[in-house]
């Protein structure tokens, strides 16, 4: 058994300085000629920082597991810059939570199934038309603190994604399942069970709001529904349909477990069925947005979906207008 190598990166305030300006450009990314672009620099910086110090031990590897730990869970490693180069280009990166997961035997892919979630009817259940914009009222007295003061806007593009990507697909001979507006539900994408490929086209979420222990609404739904809101794991997610419905009933501390069904939270995510995926892909909005807790890691969307069901797969973001 090889001994593990120890290699020093640079002090922790630095790395947190380089994700908060790499988060800040991708949010602000400005039009015109894309060599001006001010991403790039960042993107190089990042590697020279957090990647190249561990080059001298990756001579004649092309496989990498990253369990990465606090602001770099908020961080594509795929797209950092060596040069003119994305470091994807060199390496298949795999994400695992923890050296626990490598515990688990890899698992070949049994079959040639790609699942695809698009334009997911955000409104469905709300007894509304799909195209109107929900405004959520702040809790009232006795009520948990508002959740979101958002909604989900409906991605009417993901849906021409979706059967792009399909016809891509059906000639590399795969089978293909898209799921979309009022069948892109949460039910349906717990009951995967390894595909070969899984694709995500939707609304990512992060609530930053902080919750009273003793907050009486906050009580309940933790008795009543198991969702704990303090946790990191049920703050983040992926919307799905019938996500604004849910919101709205959980803003006024009244959300049941069926109400729940439009937000598929990153502890349910975790224990999706994904031995076997080669690829997974998530394409949608805000999915890397969040916060980090020092010494911890960030527990949450991305660390959930990393879980996977003993999967060591990478979930690459897709970044979309």
């Amino acid at each position: 058994m090889e001994i593990p190598k120890w290699f020093p990166l640079e002090s922790s305030d630095r790395v947190d300085a380089l994700v908060r300006e790499y988060h800040k450009q991708i949010r602000h990314q400005p039009g015109g000629d894309a060599e001006a672009d001010p991403l790039l620099p960042v993107l190089r910086e990042l590697y020279a920082t957090v990647w190249k110090p561990l080059q001298p031990a990756l001579r004649g590897t092309t496989r990498v597991l990253v369990s990465p730990d606090s602001a770099l869970h908020l961080v594509s490693f795929a797209t950092l810059l060596s040069g003119e180069r994305f470091l994807a280009e060199d390496y298949a990166l795999g994400y695992v939570t923890s050296g626990r997961s490598l515990l688990h035997p890899p698992v070949a892919p049994t079959g040639r199934v790609m699942e695809l979630w698009a334009a997911p009817d955000f409104n469905l259940g709300g007894g509304s038309g799909r195209d109107e914009v929900w405004h959520f009222p702040g809790a009232g007295p006795g009520k948990a603190r508002a959740f979101f003061q958002t909604s989900f806007p409906p991605l009417p593009g993901t849906a021409t994604e979706a059967q792009d990507l399909k016809r891509l697909a059906l000639k590399k001979g795969l089978v293909v399942k898209v799921h979309d507006g009022r069948q892109a539900t949460k039910a349906e994408l717990l009951k995967i069970h390894g595909p070969l490929v899984l694709h995500l086209a939707t609304h990512g979420f992060f609530s930053t709001n902080e919750f009273a222990g003793a907050d009486q609404g906050l009580a309940g739904l933790r008795a009543n529904v198991g969702l704990d809101l303090r946790s990191f794991f049920y703050r983040s997610g992926l919307a799905l349909a019938g996500a604004n419905p849910s919101l709205l009933a959980l803003n006024r501390g009244e959300v049941t477990q069926q109400d729940a069904t439009g937000l598929a939270f990153a502890a349910e995510l975790a224990w999706l069925d994904l031995r076997g995926t080669w690829l997974a892909t998530l394409s949608g909005l805000r999915h890397r947005s969040g916060q980090h807790c020092r010494g911890r890691g960030c527990d949450g969307l991305e660390t959930g979906l990393v879980a996977g069901r003993h999967s060591e797969r990478a979930f690459q973001p897709v970044a979309t207008q």
